[in-house]
């Protein structure tokens, strides 16, 4: 049950049936104050939550319990209002996120980058015999190799935030 209306609140306060001789006192305070979900909402503290319901002569600890129900109520009810529907947006989002030309393009350049990076790096790390000296692979040699695999990357990425926004 969603409170929206003060009838809702009264709703709300029929249905937890705590003191029940005290509700026909509550609902008309309710209905005079006009408390509806966004004024019962409200309600700071048990005092406050005992002067809405309009029964002066109530302990505190009523008042603590009243307020305790309907934060808790309160709680549930905006959990209920988020999740509704959650699924479908998130299906939805994925939907319109997802680009397969944008995908195939970025997995063709990071395994042409992973190829061209182990086609520079294997030769060096190779030895045959204690003899030979696998050569040296220097920052400039693949910096020249895989910069322009990495510029592609980094334009695909870029097109693919500008087209999500």
């Amino acid at each position: 049950m969603d409170l929206e209306t003060v009838e809702d609140v009264i709703l709300f306060i029929e249905r937890l049936k705590i003191l029940p001789k005290r509700i026909p006192q509550i609902k008309t305070s309710i209905r005079n104050k006009k408390i509806d979900a966004e004024i019962f909402f409200a309600i700071q503290d048990a005092t406050a939550m005992i002067a809405a319901l309009g029964v002066s002569n109530l302990h505190i600890s009523w008042g603590t319990v009243y307020y305790r129900l309907m934060r808790s109520h309160e709680s549930i009810q905006k959990d209920r209002a988020q999740s509704s529907g959650a699924a479908e947006r998130a299906a939805e989002a994925l939907k319109n996120m997802d680009s397969p030309d944008a995908r195939h393009s970025l997995y063709a350049l990071q395994c042409k980058l992973y190829n061209d990076y182990f086609n520079l790096v294997m030769p060096c790390l190779e030895t045959v015999s204690d003899a030979e000296v696998p050569p040296k692979l220097g920052a400039d040699v693949v910096n020249a190799t895989l910069l322009e695999t990495l510029h592609n990357i980094h334009l695909n990425a870029r097109k693919e935030e500008s087209r999500l926004g």
